[in-house]
């Protein structure tokens, strides 16, 4: 049923993104003809919008298929072939829409730029969130991985270019090229080692090494690159392009870089550290905005200062800098972990998508138009190859010292080092500089023999660089797990173990005693228990003692004055055939409606007659009553009685898109009507959906069609469960916060009465529901509240410390694929109810359910203080003892 579920999901997917893009090359292919009229002359500065964000939708497709199909494939790894068929589309087609026009103004997009609008970005989350202590303890391992090694593998890849390649490179290219393949990405290793549960001590090597590297990586390149350029300018006999630098002024500029760089990252991590502090007002949600926005300005200006401002310097360590220097002072002065977080996250997600399949683009230009021939492919296997044999030499080769200082290492963790060391975000970066950087060069000389030469020089680099790439992310990437595996490197410790399963068996009382809870509820006290076993997993072997166990418990845990006894015939029933139910279900409930219309009609009689209604005061009081309502709903999302996320997020849409109609209404002085706005929503959003649906042509979706009836009614039902509950806790909150005479004002009489009218029109959707598809309709939905109740105790759980990410992914996961089974279900019988006996046993709970949604009061998160019962009976004139709050 799930994967049912899922492959509908994909096809619904697919066919959007289809019409999507359909829609925009139609209007690309329109515009192009334009673009002919004017002799492709004039390219619009507005196309340069397109490539990036087609980028991000791709990506967003793709990410779809990865996660559901594809699990084993990087993501960066599956947008750099996006790119490639992009790249290599746009350079042989000949067309002139927009998007390959968008595409080929990315392709040709300055260095200095490319730099500036990717590296910071890409750069600062990972510093900003590493972990400070490790990091300060593994500094001579990171030291000696991100320089000596960092040369020394720029020099042994230097010789395999320079002797191993036909294509004639002189010495300062060979190095160009081989420091740009020593800086390394983890990106897709570090989510693997997160997933898996790897040793910190490997993850902060890895990331720590990666960060260090890529500046040391980007320094070795600016003195290589300007060297072959300034060989370059002498070729075609221009002054000003490169520098030349002997053996002293080589050693002053890495110095100057780095250490420069490392001061400027220190100089603008006071900074960030001094708004940070001057910005703790951690209930002002716009302060939480305003210091994220004092990252990502103060990362990107650090960058620019290095890199622009002070030239010559790193801006890469620069922003590393930064980001460790504040994470050390200013952990404790961020006001919102999670949203710097995410948005961190969300910000290195867009730039690794769009760099990816930028990278992708220019390689695909390069393979399908620059000469790139048979014999190619085959040096860049050999190349791979050795790339792969010299970081296992550099690993290995330091491996004595990296095993005695700082945080020490083992065989295995710097084995797994050696494989996982992806080339990625930077390497392609400094590859489409310096491509671009001789093409700028050479574009405009008139010597065609020299031109073609560097051309081809810089076409055969970036080549590589990119199949590099790309060959590490398919196949270091994807086996790096197994090898995680099979090295034992992620393998949970016994202990480990024996507490995940304690935890485990803990969740069964816990949802029991939610399930306890929630059948003191009259409208869940007609449930079919044999839906909630098949539906709620971890009660499919609970036995009758089990329960009555979680009763007794949730008995001596709640207070005796407001205790509610659980009415659990529908469970014994299940159990014992032969039980005849007795129907003792909770009738002393209050009435709300009733009663507090015959009071309400009582205290109008003693009123004065001239009493007068304040009509801003009634308006007033109405916009107060729609935003508790509004508290009502988001309270029953806290509580998973009303999640977003099920029913296609349509009942949680059309329950707080009416209280806007309802406002607007009141606004204008009409009375409360929200009832009548959430059939307005409703019918409006269904209708159009169905015929949407029946206007495909596709026979699975009609077949899905024949069942809409039962699925609308199910949500019309819902809906007005909700409504309901949200109603009874508005007026609850209205009677006991709002009102403080013994009588009720003019104006609260008018809202109540009002309330209750909307109630009354809600109840009368029961009244047009088969008794037993009602049964079903409500089970699922308890089984979708006891669900969303474990869901937020695993949550719980791992904010907590108790449960790490993956395992809670793993729990979580499970639980989401069973609420959306329940939530498609449309069915009504179950093994252990098949029997006509069964359905004629809840003969009364089905009667009863209309009262028991008449009587609740849902004071729920007081579980009904004395004090608000009081103050209530009081209002409406009922005697304290005769009376039970529904909790």
């Amino acid at each position: 049923m799930t994967e049912s579920v899922g492959n509908k999901s994909l096809y619904l997917f697919l066919l959007i993104f289809i019409v999507s893009c359909h829609i925009s090359f139609a209007a690309s292919a329109g515009d192009s003809k334009d673009t002919k009229n004017e002799s492709h002359e004039h390219t619009h500065a507005v196309y340069a919008v397109l490539f990036p964000w087609f980028c991000q939708l791709l990506g967003i497709v793709f990410f779809f298929f990865m996660t559901r199909k594809f699990h084993a494939i990087p993501y960066s790894c599956l947008m750099f072939l996006i790119g490639t068929a992009m790249g290599a589309g746009a350079s042989s087609s000949g067309a002139h829409d927009q998007l390959t026009q968008s595409i080929l103004m990315w392709s040709k997009i300055d260095s200095h730029v490319l730099f500036l609008v990717f590296l910071p970005g890409l750069l600062f989350r990972d510093a900003f969130l590493s972990n400070f202590h490790l990091f300060m303890k593994s500094i001579p391992q990171i030291f000696i991985l991100a320089f000596p090694a960092v040369l020394a593998g720029t020099c042994l890849t230097a010789i395999v270019g320079k002797f191993f390649f036909p294509y004639g490179w002189s010495w300062n290219l060979a190095m160009t090229f081989g420091s740009i393949l020593s800086a390394t990405d983890p990106v897709a290793v570090a989510a693997l080692l997160n997933e898996l549960g790897a040793p910190p001590r490997l993850k902060i090597h890895i990331s720590g090494e990666s960060m260090f590297n890529d500046g040391s990586a980007m320094v070795f390149f600016t003195i290589c690159s300007n060297l072959f350029l300034s060989e370059l300018g002498e070729a075609v006999g221009i002054d000003d392009v490169g520098t030349s630098y002997n053996v002293g002024s080589g050693f002053v500029t890495f110095f100057r870089m780095s250490l420069g760089g490392i001061a400027i990252g220190i100089c603008f991590a006071a900074g960030l550290i001094f708004l940070l502090s001057i910005f703790q007002r951690r209930l002002e949600g716009e302060e939480n905005v305003i210091q994220v926005t004092c990252t990502i300005t103060i990362a990107y200006l650090a960058f620019y200062t290095a890199e622009v401002a002070l030239s010559p310097m790193s801006g890469i360590l620069a922003v590393v800098t930064c980001g460790i220097g504040t994470r050390a002072v200013a952990a404790g002065m961020i006001n919102d972990d999670e949203l710097m977080e995410n948005f961190w996250f969300m910000l290195e997600h867009l730039l690794n998508t769009l760099l990816f399949g930028l990278g992708g683009v220019v390689w695909g230009e390069v393979i399908q138009s620059r000469d790139w021939s048979a014999r190619d492919w085959g040096y860049l296997f050999l190349l791979y190859v050795c790339v792969i044999v010299i970081r296992f030499i550099l690993l290995f080769g330091f491996y004595p010292i990296n095993s005695r200082i700082g945080l020490k290492t083992n065989w295995k963790e710097t084995l797994f080092a050696s494989w996982a060391g992806l080339r990625g975000a930077v390497g392609i970066a400094l590859a489409i500089s310096i491509d671009h950087e001789v093409i700028g060069v050479v574009e405009n000389i008139s010597d065609k023999g020299i031109k073609e030469e560097y051309e081809v020089f810089v076409s055969k680099l970036f080549g590589m660089v990119g199949g590099i790439t790309l060959l590490t992310l398919i196949i270091n990437g994807v086996t790096s797990g197994p090898l995680l595996k099979k090295l034992e490197l992620a393998k949970s410790t016994e202990t480990r173990e024996k507490l995940f399963h304690e935890v485990e068996k803990s969740f069964l009382p816990h949802v029991l005693n939610d399930f306890v809870y929630l059948m003191s509820y009259p409208r869940f006290q007609m449930i079919n228990f044999a839906a909630v076993r098949y539906h709620v997993a971890i009660l499919k072997d609970v036995t009758k003692e089990d329960i009555e166990h979680a009763v007794q418990k949730n008995r001596d845990s709640i207070p005796a004055d407001i205790y509610r006894a659980p009415v659990l015939d529908s469970v014994y029933s299940f159990f014992d055939p032969d039980f005849v139910a007795t129907n003792n279900l909770n009738d002393n409930s209050i009435d709300i409606s009733a009663d507090l219309h015959a009071s309400m009609v009582k205290k109008t009689e003693k009123s004065n007659s001239d009493d007068v209604v304040d009509q801003s005061e009634l308006k007033e009081l109405r916009l107060i009553f729609v935003e508790l309502i509004r508290g009502a709903y988001l309270d029953q999302v806290r509580r998973g009685e009303l999640d977003s996320r099920t029913y296609n997020g349509f009942l949680y849409y059309c329950l707080l898109q009416s209280l806007e109609f309802a406002k607007s209404n009141v606004s204008r002085g009409e009375p409360l009507s929200d009832w009548d706005c959430t059939t307005v929503v409703a019918n409006d959003f269904i209708s159009k959906l169905q015929d949407f649906f029946y206007n495909l042509r596709f026979k699975k979706i009609q077949k899905r069609m024949k069942g809409e009836k039962i699925d609308n009614q199910k949500i019309h039902i819902l809906r007005a469960m909700a409504f309901i509950s949200a109603h009874r806790m508005a007026q609850e909150t209205l009677i006991s916060k709002f009102s403080e005479s013994s009588q009720f004002s003019e104006e609260e009489k008018v809202v109540l009465q009002e309330d209750m009218i909307e109630v009354q029109k809600a109840e009368k959707e029961f009244a047009n529901c088969d008794g037993h598809v009602l049964r079903g309709i409500i089970s699922h939905h308890f089984c979708i509240i006891l669900l969303n109740k474990l869901a937020r105790h695993v949550e719980k759980l791992l904010h907590e410390g108790v449960l790490t990410d993956k395992e809670a992914h793993h729990i979580l996961a499970d639980i989401d694929k069973s609420v959306i089974h329940c939530s498609k279900s449309d069915r009504l019988i179950y093994p252990g109810n098949d029997s006509d006996d069964d359905a004629k046993v809840h003969d009364g709970m089905l009667n009863h359910f209309m009262k028991g949604m008449v009587s609740e009061m849902t004071l729920r998160g007081h579980v009904g203080s004395a004090f608000k019962k009081k103050k209530y009976q009081e209002k409406v004139d009922i005697p304290h003892g005769n009376t039970t709050i529904d909790p």
